[in-house]
């Protein structure tokens, strides 16, 4: 089993899982540098990639609970209920056989006018938590994130996180602007990264007409994303409700000319931000593989 998960300080505890959530732990590891992995993204940012390697098989077909605790005896879903489904005390996952069922989807867009269909595969899930229709996993084969097509309200929370957590400043070669703090302190920062992004020709017309356009093929580059914390911070802000509480959407982050587009965005993405424990609590339950492409 591999887990993965984000906390502001390297996690000490114990990882366990169980047959029955009435029963004692089946198995207990303790999180230790020979089955954890962890990764300082910033000052409050450190990623875990937990291997868990069994015994034995698991076995297939029956739900099987696990939790983390840490060091203060805190159990993952004391800290995060969104985690786990009424009637349950733990987060559980299923070994299937065969793959008869699963969840397919692409990439998350905070600022599409549809809402999420993660509330979809949340109420589904929650059918099936007990049956042999619980799907076998969750396929995610688009890009995870639109690095492009970016709303300005979601640039700007992406910018709060990143001075939250701490991530470090990026210098650039050849550019327009010679770090990441002068990226972030641009006038040109909010809507108008187009200015800020390489420009190339294209010489064949097998993607577009010709001409010159940004380098990175897209025509909705206006908050494209930039700097390494950039797109950390979107991640974190896509999959886990918990930094939201952090963030406001304020339109003085822009000029009076883009408050109204602004404005429009931060209501798709705030009814975006209020699904997220849907996804979270999905991505909880069920064995997942991704794609990055961007």
């Amino acid at each position: 089993m591999v887990l993965w998960w984000v906390s502001p300080n390297p996690f000490s505890g114990t990882f366990s899982c169980f047959k029955s959530d009435r029963e004692g732990a089946w198995h207990s590891y303790p999180i230790s540098p020979g089955n954890t992995r962890v990764v300082k993204l910033g000052r409050k940012a450190y990623a875990h990639l937990l291997h868990i390697r069994f015994p034995d098989h698991l076995p297939v077909g029956g739900k099987i609970h696990y939790t983390l605790k840490n060091e203060n005896g805190e159990c993952l879903e004391q800290a995060f209920p969104h985690l786990v489904y009424s009637g349950e005390s733990r987060p559980s996952f299923m070994v299937k056989d065969r793959v008869d069922t699963l969840f397919h989807g692409s990439c998350r867009n905070p600022h599409h006018d549809s809402r999420d269909s993660f509330l979809g595969a949340d109420r589904e899930l929650g059918r099936h938590l007990d049956t042999e229709d619980r799907p076998a996993l969750l396929m995610l084969t688009g890009d995870q994130i639109y690095a492009d097509d970016v709303a300005g309200p979601m640039l700007h929370a992406i910018h709060q996180v990143i001075n939250l957590l701490g991530f470090p400043d990026e210098t650039f070669r050849e550019a327009v602007v010679p770090d990441s703090q002068s990226l972030y302190a641009s006038p040109d920062t909010y809507y108008k990264r187009k200015s800020i992004l390489p420009n190339t020709r294209v010489g064949r017309k097998w993607y577009t007409r010709g001409g010159v356009y940004p380098v990175f093929t897209s025509f909705f580059s206006h908050n494209h994303l930039i700097s390494f914390a950039e797109y950390a911070a979107m991640y974190l802000l896509v999959w886990s409700p918990v930094l939201w509480a952090y963030v406001t959407l304020d339109a003085e982050a822009v000029g009076d000319d883009l408050k109204a587009a602004y404005r429009n965005e931060a209501e798709r993405i705030e009814e975006f931000a209020s699904a997220i424990p849907s996804a979270a609590r999905v991505m909880a339950h069920l064995p997942v593989y991704m794609i990055f492409d961007d």
